[in-house]
């Protein structure tokens, strides 16, 4: 699971969202277990893809998961902030 959470957060950082989205999406298909970072990650890159709803989704459960300190950037924090606060 972690190689390929690896290979899509590098994809990420290179703004290849569309590469991104396609990994973590195969991850959350395969892997049951909700994990925090590839929830973020996947509504990251949703959002990035133009996916607003889509990423809200994704955002508010790695943020019930974990809370902020999931998130390494304010930008989507606030995409979630009116279903959060």
């Amino acid at each position: 699971m972690w190689t390929l959470a690896a290979i899509g957060d590098s994809h990420y950082m290179l703004r290849e969202f569309v590469s991104a989205r396609g990994i973590f999406e195969q991850m959350l298909n395969e892997y049951k277990e909700m994990n925090p970072f590839v929830l973020v990650r996947y509504g990251e890159c949703l959002y990035e893809t133009g996916d607003i709803e889509g990423a809200r989704k994704y955002l508010v459960a790695a943020y019930e998961l974990e809370g902020e300190d999931v998130f390494d950037n304010d930008k989507y924090l606030k995409v979630i902030s009116d279903l959060i606060s």
